[in-house]
């Protein structure tokens, strides 16, 4: 996958940092996993970036579409807090939640994989 501008922009970045180096360029083994983008600071921190890709809106708006059909649903005009609106609900603190949980989904999945990253480079520096 093309590289990101912003992850070029933070590539350039990263590398004119004292003692950065970049992880691809160890040509470590490549059976040994994923592994982290970049070691700062002589090799004492292990970074690895991560891009978020895709609009959660489309997440929001396909639930507030479902949501429309109720018939317990308020009508309002115009942008309205998501939470002003569910608070008119008598399941709205579940949804709300639930909301929650879609949008932020792909951020705690690349906080998962950024951890593993890290720590199986931490292994294969070892």
């Amino acid at each position: 996958m093309a590289k990101h501008e912003m992850e070029e922009r933070f590539e350039r970045f990263a590398l004119t940092l004292p003692g950065a180096e970049s992880i691809d360029a160890l040509n470590l083994d490549s059976a040994g996993g994923p592994r982290a983008d970049y070691l700062w600071r002589e090799r004492s921190v292990v970074v690895e970036v991560k891009i978020l890709r895709g609009d959660p809106q489309e997440k929001s708006d396909g639930m507030f579409e479902q949501l429309g059909k109720r018939d317990d649903f308020p009508i309002f005009y115009g942008p309205a807090p998501a939470d002003k609106v569910l608070a008119n609900l008598p399941d709205g603190d579940d949804l709300l939640r639930k909301l929650h949980e879609k949008v932020s989904r792909a951020i705690e999945k690349n906080f998962r994989d950024a951890k593993y990253q890290i720590d199986n480079t931490k292994k294969l520096l070892a």
